[in-house]
């Protein structure tokens, strides 16, 4: 059985730091994510707009959702 000293212990401040800046960069990576996905979808109103005549279209929804995939979804 391995001993584990302080210094490399989960509880050690570098280690928690380090867990703190990924954390944040994810969190912002999200953050970032769902501000794009807003901006794609509020670019293409018949997606959301129901007063529009081509909200009722499915294959322009279709084709406007796969729009906004490709630029949201990385390859």
């Amino acid at each position: 059985m391995a001993i584990i000293s302080r210094a490399h212990s989960a509880d050690s401040p570098e280690i928690w730091s380090g867990k703190v800046v990924r954390c944040r960069m994810v969190s912002m990576l999200v953050e970032t994510s769902i501000e794009n996905l807003i901006e794609e979808i509020e670019k293409r109103p018949a997606l959301y707009k129901k007063q529009l005549k081509e909200y009722s279209d499915i294959n322009l929804k279709k084709k406007l959702w796969e729009e906004v995939c490709e630029v949201v979804i990385p390859d």
